[in-house]
């Protein structure tokens, strides 16, 4: 029998004793059984944090500027031209080294399609003699003109100021500036710019342009669109798969707290995938378009607050059981105060109005201001 303080279970031919089952010890001798913890899954959540964090950058205006300055450093060097040039091809190839690189290598004429030749240089020409400016047709002495990649067309500083800074206030356009004289094509590079422009707002325009170019126009980098934030992100790439999985349903956070998807650009929304963000904006535009119907043609019922229709009838309404208030449909009034026995007419609205105390729009917006009640009904006609 067993002792006081032993039970015995009784399971066909074996036997097992409380020690044995609180032991967790199985029969091979192997380690410990252990139930699975909440600490595990906190474990694996880290680990997925940390790999999406080494899957960006986050960099402040100051890092994304020094990282463009190094881009078109390097394709300076590459292709032996000044940077105006190289930062004018990178633009056109929408910063992108790699396509930027085999489209010049693959195609002798893939410069002169952006407006720079890889040929030319200095990128700015002065000119050695006096020459008459095509724009304000005065004469200048040598070296008070400039021309840009072309060397064809010069023009004073003062001509080349005043294009440079319309241009500027024109928008990011100004990026993809050409030659002021209309049969010619060739690109306005930054060499030229500092050479003329005086302006500091202009000169800080046109970098914020180009600093902006570098972010939206590329692929790697995208601004946090959080209000007031400043800092971009970079992505790095990782984790397996094409490039398009890379980039699928990525949220990214900054140090100011401001999170978003990478790919689609909207609010933070996993695990719900960017194609169903869209189809859940896209009922809710539905949904809107309603809420502007209903605005539009119904009245909220003064008392119970929910909008109703009027399809017909006369001015005085009853709501649906179980309100039942009844009032006016024109000044929302109360019909047991209304004063005007004609039912197609009232005469508190119709005072209001010609006063210029109330109108129709106003009396229906103030009445559609009450909260989330979206269930309508129609009221009853006398």
């Amino acid at each position: 029998m067993a002792s006081d303080g032993e039970e015995y279970y009784s399971g066909g031919e074996d036997y097992y004793t409380d020690d044995d089952v609180d032991s967790n010890i199985d029969d091979d001798g192997g380690e410990n059984w252990q139930p699975e913890s909440d600490d595990d899954e906190e474990i694996g959540a880290d680990k997925k944090a940390v790999g999406a964090v080494d899957r960006y950058r986050i960099l402040t205006e100051d890092e994304v500027r020094a990282r463009q300055d190094a881009d078109t450093a390097k394709v300076g060097e590459l292709f032996a031209i000044p940077v105006g040039v190289a930062a004018v091809l990178l633009h056109h190839y929408k910063w992108s080294l790699d396509e930027l690189q085999d489209k010049l290598f693959s195609s002798s004429s893939a410069a002169a399609a952006t407006g720079v030749s890889l040929d030319v240089d200095p990128a700015v020409s002065v000119n050695a003699h006096p020459l008459v400016c095509g724009i304000c047709f005065e004469e200048h002495a040598a070296g008070e003109m400039r021309s840009t990649g072309c060397n064809s067309h010069f023009y004073c500083l003062t001509c080349w100021r005043g294009y440079a800074h319309f241009a500027i206030l024109d928008g990011a356009r100004c990026l993809s500036l050409r030659c002021p004289d209309t049969s010619c094509s060739a690109a306005v590079v930054r060499e030229l710019l500092d050479d003329v422009i005086t302006d500091a707002d202009d000169k800080s325009r046109y970098d914020n342009f180009l600093l902006r170019s570098y972010i939206e126009e590329g692929t790697k980098f995208k601004w946090y669109p959080g209000r007031g934030c400043s800092l971009a992100v970079e992505f790095i790439g990782g984790g397996g798969g094409d490039k398009h999985n890379d980039y699928n349903q990525d949220d990214v956070e900054c140090t100011h707290g401001h999170a978003f998807c990478f790919r689609c650009g909207e609010e933070a929304h996993r695990p719900a995938t960017c194609e169903t963000v869209v189809a859940w904006a896209e009922k809710n535009a539905e949904n809107s378009e309603t809420a502007r119907w209903v605005l539009a043609n119904a009245k909220h019922c003064p008392k119970c607050r929910l909008p109703i229709e009027k399809n017909q009838g006369c001015m005085h309404m009853t709501c649906r059981p179980p309100c039942l208030h009844e009032f006016c449909w024109l000044c929302l009034g109360s019909w047991v105060e209304h004063k005007d026995p004609n039912f197609d007419s009232c005469n508190v609205y119709e005072q209001a109005k010609a006063n210029g105390e109330a109108t129709d729009d106003k009396l229906r917006t103030c009445t559609s201001t009450s909260g989330g009640q979206r269930t309508g009904r129609q009221g009853r006609e006398h």
